[in-house]
């Protein structure tokens, strides 16, 4: 679109979701997955998505070489900023 193109990226991550009265249900939120955005000028953004730390990290930026990361740090149930940097 425009120039721009996405392409879907592994994540490592439950998706399932709260129901009712904040339970945890066996619902299915789908597949967990991160984003290689690249624009019309050559600017390539990863976006991991909601990931732990994993290598694919690692060979997403040997092979992709993005020029700006996003992960996300919540420290909780994803990523810490230690290992986020």
């Amino acid at each position: 679109m425009g120039g721009v193109t996405v392409q879907i990226l592994h994540s490592q991550h439950g998706t399932g979701s709260r129901g009712p009265k904040g339970r945890l249900d066996d619902l299915y939120g789908g597949p967990a997955a991160g984003f290689l955005i690249t624009f019309e000028n050559g600017l390539r953004v990863l976006m991991a998505g909601s990931t732990g730390l994993t290598m694919d990290l690692k060979l997403y930026g040997m092979r992709y070489k993005p020029h700006v990361v996003m992960v996300p740090i919540a420290g909780r149930f994803m990523m810490h900023p230690d290992d986020a940097a």
